[in-house]
Parts: structure tokens; C-alpha cells; sequence
């Protein structure tokens, strides 16, 4: 009976789980190279999305007169998914790890490009 239980509990959390480890599998794996970079001196590049800013309006959203928002370096974060919200985590730990210890750093938040070949989704 226990054992029934007990798959139909792991059965419901699976879907949590997975979640979770979405979001913590990417932060712990840079949080791990970057303990690495302790004992080595070098520049760590880290590959960050785009998605870490939210979603810009698709261009038949906007109004012919107004000018079609875009992401800057400056733009504040607003992740709208838990990946997103993971990869901000970890370009946010970036930066502290490169405050605190000195290590010289990139993050560059990459898009998807537009041409023959693009995923009609993207």
C-alpha cells in the first residue's frame, strides 16, 4: 500500500521536479565553472539568451508610427519562463563572481536570427 502511495506522490511531483531542475541545472553548473576559474586565470565568456529581457511585441503588434522596441545592454531583466529565469541566475552570478573576485568576465545575451532557415516559431 505504501508503495503505491508513494509512486503516485512521485507521480504528482513530477512535473514540479522537472521545473526545478530546469531552473537549478544551469545555475549550479556555472556556479561550478566559475569555482573552477579560482584556480586558473582566465576570461570566462558566458553565453547567456536573450529571453533574460522578456518578450518584445511582434512587429504586427506595433503601430506603423511607432518605432519597434528593442533590447539594450541596458535593459532591466524580466524573464518570463523558468529557463529564462535560470540564465538570468547565472548572469547575475557571473557578474557578483567577477565583483567579488576579479575575474574578468563577458555575458552576451544571444538571439535567434531571422533568415531562410529559422524555426517559423522563433
Amino acid at each position: 500500500m505504501l508503495t503505491v502511495q508513494l509512486q503516485a506522490l512521485l507521480h504528482l511531483l513530477k512535473p514540479i521536479l522537472l521545473v526545478l531542475m530546469s531552473f537549478w541545472k544551469p545555475l549550479a553548473i556555472t556556479g561550478l565553472l566559475l569555482i573552477a576559474t579560482r584556480k586558473n586565470s582566465f576570461r570566462f565568456h558566458h553565453i547567456s539568451t536573450d529571453e533574460v529581457y522578456g518578450d518584445l511585441p511582434h512587429p504586427d503588434e506595433v503601430n506603423n508610427t511607432e518605432e519597434l522596441p528593442l533590447f539594450t545592454e541596458t535593459t532591466a531583466y524580466a524573464p518570463s519562463s523558468p529557463y529564462s529565469a535560470s540564465k538570468a541566475s547565472s548572469d547575475h552570478l557571473v557578474r557578483a563572481w567577477k565583483r567579488t573576485y576579479g575575474l574578468p568576465t563577458i555575458v552576451t545575451n544571444c538571439s535567434n536570427n531571422y533568415g531562410p532557415y529559422h524555426f517559423p516559431e522563433n
